[in-house]
């Protein structure tokens, strides 16, 4: 028997379809999980119950990829930014409860997640009312008032997905403003965040004021560093070392004989020859005499040899 071309299309459409969890309309039954990251961390908790039909985003995790986990990084970003109006849960699914009781804190820590991640307590198949799909690595579902809103079931899950489920989180996100309370109440969650964003437009302003300021003092201190350097290297100053002072003493003196002079130089260029410290503290000194015009003319000849010699 033949079938139509439109018949095949229909068959090959529904052949591909991939169902996981309730579908758009159906309910979401309350089931318990283990508690790892949540405010119930470490006992058993039934959120469903818990949240009382509120706005609901329900990842469940069947197997974790890192591509999964770039998903699911989008997933808690759009759930920490509307926690006001919108609950959010991830549910790891195994067969080893207590391996993945070991393992989920690291992956959450990893991922940096801040909305509650959770285990299954019905194993690696999950709730068995919500009939999941093991062949799917990831199911979303998107629930509010108890009923689903929106279903993915993705076999390769990637960050690209997430674009796909935003209009209906958008949308499951959104405040409702049906009453003059909400409609206040809205007003003033509202205010309260652009308080929040001017304290933090005011902070990096402060810090970006603060960062110039210490920048500004940094180059003055390195500006003044560098014309003492500069000053030392043209006018010299007197050396630190007691042992060079003493011989330049001698140098100078002027009822010091050429003998006398030549000894101490010769002591000089002995006690620095080893050290580049006190080569520049002999540099640096014969400067400053060279610039008062202490000594006498042998005096003076000499050390200009010296300083040639030691390429001071």
């Amino acid at each position: 028997m033949s079938l139509s071309p439109l018949l095949l299309l229909v068959l090959t459409a529904a052949a591909d379809d991939i169902f996981s969890g309730p579908q758009a309309g159906e309910a979401t039954p309350p089931f318990k999980v283990l508690d790892v990251s949540g405010p119930n961390a470490g006992k058993e908790v039934d959120y469903i119950t818990e949240w009382k039909g509120a706005p609901t985003v329900i990842c469940f995790i069947h197997t974790l990829t890192r591509p999964g986990a770039q998903l699911m990084r989008r997933l808690d970003d759009h759930g920490s930014r509307n926690q006001d109006t919108l609950k959010t849960l991830f549910v790891s699914l195994s067969a080893d409860l207590q391996a993945t009781e070991r393992q989920l804190p690291h992956a959450v820590k990893a991922l940096s997640l801040k909305c509650p991640a959770a285990i299954s307590l019905d194993g690696a198949e999950g709730p068995g009312a919500y009939g999941l799909n093991k062949e799917v690595l990831i199911t979303v579902i998107a629930a509010s008032g108890n009923k689903v809103v929106g279903n993915w079931a993705i076999v390769s899950p990637n960050e690209t997905d997430f674009p796909k489920m935003l209009p209906v989180l958008e949308k499951l996100a959104a405040p409702a403003l049906e009453t003059p309370e909400a409609l206040r109440a809205e007003v003033l969650r509202l205010r309260s965040e652009i308080a929040t964003l001017r304290r933090e437009v005011d902070e990096l302003k402060r810090g970006s004021s603060a960062r110039r300021g210490e920048r500004g003092e940094m180059e003055a201190q390195r500006g003044e560093k560098k014309r003492e350097e500069r000053k030392t290297a043209e006018e010299g100053k007197a050396p630190s070392d007691a042992k060079l002072v003493e011989l330049f003493r001698r140098v100078i003196r002027l009822e010091s004989t050429p003998e006398e002079i030549d000894a101490a130089l010769g002591e000089i260029e002995a006690h620095v020859k080893d050290s580049a410290d006190l080569k520049g503290q002999a540099a640096d000194g014969m400067k400053l005499l060279d610039r008062l015009g202490y000594g006498s003319d042998y005096s003076k000849s000499a050390r200009r040899k010296l300083a040639e010699k030691l390429k001071l």
